[in-house]
């Protein structure tokens, strides 16, 4: 099996793509990930400020590579190690214990709206308020069925002995040469000239 670590701030959405769409009115297929997950989980007032702020701010090319890299290879699965993994878990959300498969369950919801493939989505990385890179280590340490893998972040806290890793400049967010570091570390075949 192969593995995205997958960050969402400063990779799926960026300073651009917030620069260009919060504030304004939003696109239709926004409003609607944001009542596809207030339905989901029978919100009737305002969705969370994290969840909402990335429907409004989701750049959809940047969801667009992530959704190429899954379609390309029907190994590669998803574990979140953004923050947002602690998202519609806990007593709001009726107790979901974080990492349970009801949060997995209702963090593919979240990604789903996002744009992003409703069942890619196997894990996240634990909790244990080190830098990323190290908690995404130990999910690997559990793991050696994982063939290849790759971190992709915008955060500097990734050491090359941690894993795979991909920086993306939050200013901009995932990069067609991201993409290409991306496809190289998950051995994933693509043409470097696309037209």
């Amino acid at each position: 099996m192969k593995v995205l670590f997958l960050d969402i701030d400063g990779v799926l959405n960026s300073t651009r793509s917030v620069l260009a769409k919060v504030g304004r009115l939003t696109s239709e297929s926004q409003d609607d990930a944001v009542n596809v997950l207030k339905g989901r989980f029978a919100i009737e007032d305002e969705l969370p400020y994290g969840p909402s702020f990335t429907c409004l701010s989701i750049d959809q090319v940047a969801v667009g590579l992530v959704c190429r890299l899954l379609r390309k290879d029907a190994d590669l699965r998803i574990v979140l190690s953004s923050t947002h993994r602690t998202h519609f878990c806990g007593d709001r959300y009726d107790g979901i214990q974080f990492g349970s498969v009801s949060h997995l369950y209702a963090l593919n919801t979240y990604l789903a709206a996002l744009g992003l493939p409703g069942d890619k989505l196997i894990d996240v990385t634990d909790r244990l308020h080190i830098p990323r890179g190290k908690e995404v280590k130990v999910w690997l340490d559990r793991h050696p069925e994982i063939t290849h893998h790759c971190a992709l972040d915008d955060g500097a806290d990734f050491e090359p002995e941690d894993c795979n890793f991909v920086r993306t400049d939050p200013n901009i967010g995932l990069s067609d040469k991201n993409y290409f570091e991306l496809c190289r570390h998950l051995d994933i075949n693509e043409s470097t000239i696309i037209f």
